[in-house]
């Protein structure tokens, strides 16, 4: 049986797609058949990773009057081979017009009745996006409940907390803590230097294997782009997916 793995976030600049490419990389390095598919009709994030060969969908998935764009997405997603993780990353500016299509047009039966396990993805971040992430994932939590979801918390910009709470304590969790599969935290507490070269890693465009293996950076480069790999894989495997 395949999964089919949707990455959303209402913000930009949250970390959606650097989850959703190392979610892909850590699929890859189990020998998965992994297909990766960015419907971003501005940035193209998760397209900038080529070891990932990743498929563009034409941006006038936007346009929910229009249901040919999905449609293709569905199709390609359809004709992968049995077994396949199909990871899709979805800006901020498709958030609303795609959840509107797999709402509307039940897109998410069509899967399941193929034989796929779905589910979904968010991030919440740290900083003064916090509160509108959240709402983001409320949204996906309400719009639909059947998917188990997993939360991806992104503290390179501060921690996460409610009213000095923590994500785990909140009413909000607590409410949901059956639809949600498994929290992963990144980026916290992460030393400058290992934040430096992270995002050296994103603006290349490099896969953490090619970070780590490949001539592209020192060697000292290597090893916290390895120290932080297998922390962020460890989150991962333990989701069980």
């Amino acid at each position: 049986m395949g999964k089919s793995h949707f990455f959303f976030s209402p913000k930009g600049g949250t970390g959606t797609s650097f989850s959703a490419a190392a979610f892909a990389q850590n699929a890859k390095s189990h020998s998965k058949n992994v297909l990766c598919f960015d419907t971003d009709p501005f940035n193209s994030n998760l397209s900038f990773y080529n070891d990932l060969e990743v498929t563009k969908i034409d941006p006038d998935i936007v346009d929910t009057e229009n249901p040919r764009a999905i449609d293709r997405l569905l199709n390609a997603m359809l004709a992968a081979p049995m077994g396949s993780d199909i990871i899709v990353d979805n800006s901020s500016a498709t958030f609303l017009p795609f959840c509107a299509h797999l709402k509307e047009r039940n897109l998410l039966e069509e899967l399941r009745d193929a034989g796929y396990e779905i589910y979904m993805h968010t991030v919440l971040v740290g900083n003064a996006s916090l509160i509108e992430t959240v709402n983001g994932l409320y949204a996906l939590l309400t719009n639909f409940p059947k998917i188990p979801i997993i939360i991806w918390l992104n503290e390179t910009f501060g921690e996460i907390l409610f009213k000095e709470v923590h994500f785990e304590n909140t009413k909000l969790f607590k409410e949901f803590k059956d639809q949600i599969h498994g929290l992963i935290y990144f980026g916290k507490a992460m030393p400058n230097s290992f934040s430096l070269d992270v995002q050296k890693l994103i603006e290349n465009g490099h896969t953490f294997e090619e970070g780590i293996r490949g001539p592209h950076y020192s060697l000292i480069t290597r090893q916290r782009l390895a120290i932080y790999w297998r922390d962020l894989s460890a989150k991962m495997e333990a989701m069980n997916l």
